[in-house]
């Protein structure tokens, strides 16, 4: 993850378990700060599994400036986690939808739902 341009990290998109999504994953739990995680206010992660919940957690910790959240099609992970991105404040926009139930959060708007049927944690 070596960049030139800062502002090309304000937008990540990661799709399915390529080498660039563990790689991004991977510095997450580690708690290693990458240059751009400041800067990363939209993070788009489709169907890589396991996303699990400490790896949610991590990716709010470390990018504390995101604000479009979105983990399509992604499992692995619980309402625990999803429930955490609530209390979030700068968090504008999460969608997910998946194995685990499904999670919208537009603040703008003052929607927010969590499956009430998924009772994994």
């Amino acid at each position: 993850y070596r960049c030139g341009a800062p502002i090309l990290w304000r937008c990540i998109e990661l799709k399915g378990n390529n080498p660039k999504a563990k790689k991004f994953i991977e510095l997450v739990c580690r708690k290693q700060k990458p240059i751009y995680s400041l800067k990363l206010i939209h993070l788009e992660i489709s169907y890589y599994n396991p996303l699990s919940s400490k790896k949610i957690e991590g990716i709010v910790r470390i990018c504390p400036n995101i604000i479009h959240l979105n983990f399509k099609n992604c499992m692995g992970f619980s309402n625990r986690a999803l429930n955490q991105l609530k209390a979030y404040p700068n968090l504008e926009v999460c969608s997910e939808s998946g194995q685990s139930g499904y999670l919208v959060i537009h603040r703008k708007f003052d929607q927010i739902q969590i499956d009430p049927d998924d009772s994994s944690d």
